[in-house]
């Protein structure tokens, strides 16, 4: 509730919302990053980045399903390329998170559904910072097989293992940032 109200007063004060007379909330046109510079400036916490996580757990594990039915072949390599990437670069977390909203992107335009990626390119100034982050915590290793997993179960076109997998990775970062959460 306070992260919606740190919210809220930071998107009113870039003038994307505005109040009326009953108190509800009108929403003006919010350009793509705005959403993120609201946040990033917000200061996230740890606990935050597990409430970010929580949503994005929903919102990409359908994501992946539908990836995985829509998806072309372009799609498919572009989402190999962001998995070897991952790979490629486990001892070097920065390169490593990149690759990593990378692979989310490509993943959300897959869908073919133009609000995934939308949205995804809403909040990625926020995210990369955040991938980074919490990279740097928990690691690489296990996320990196984790998402190799996730392009194969792609790849062969098992949408209900894809979906799964993407939960499970998901749900296993924020188990782990709860055990570290201090505030």
């Amino acid at each position: 509730h306070i992260i919606l109200k740190i919210f809220h007063r930071k998107i009113y004060k870039m003038n994307k919302i505005s109040i009326d007379g009953s108190g509800s909330y009108v929403v003006r046109t919010v350009e793509t990053g705005d959403l993120s510079a609201a946040f990033e400036a917000s200061g996230l916490s740890r606990k935050k980045i597990i409430a970010i996580l929580e949503f994005r757990r929903g919102i990409e594990s359908e994501s992946t399903y539908l990836a995985t039915i829509r998806g072309d072949e372009s799609d498919f390599a572009r989402i190999r390329l962001s998995a070897l990437s991952m790979r490629d670069n486990i001892n070097n977390f920065q390169m490593y998170s990149q690759a990593d909203l990378d692979f989310h992107l490509n993943i959300a335009q897959a869908t073919k559904n133009d609000l995934f990626y939308s949205e995804m390119l809403n909040i990625r100034e926020m995210l990369k910072t955040h991938f980074v982050e919490m990279n740097a915590s928990i690691g690489t290793q296990f996320s990196a097989n984790d998402h190799w997993n996730i392009y194969q179960a792609i790849e062969r076109k098992e949408a209900e293992l894809a979906k799964m997998l993407m939960y499970s990775t998901i749900d296993r970062s924020i188990k782990v940032l709860m055990e570290t959460v201090t505030e």
